[in-house]
């Protein structure tokens, strides 16, 4: 999700043509895995989440 997230900022963000459409890959990956942000606040939740989640695995296998 975080190289995918990087990946729309890249195309220029949901602004820009090629990072609307990344976003909505992401979008339907997302509700694929059952993450559906119901508010513009729920996805960079999930986001911070799995990136903490990351953190922590890196940081106990250090």
């Amino acid at each position: 999700m975080q190289e995918d997230a990087s990946a729309v900022l890249a195309a220029g963000g949901s602004g820009a043509f090629e990072g609307r459409r990344l976003l909505s890959g992401l979008d339907e990956q997302l509700t694929r895995y059952e993450i559906c942000p119901a508010t513009s606040g729920a996805l960079p939740t999930v986001l911070l989440f799995l990136d903490s989640v990351g953190n922590r695995l890196f940081a106990a296998a250090a």
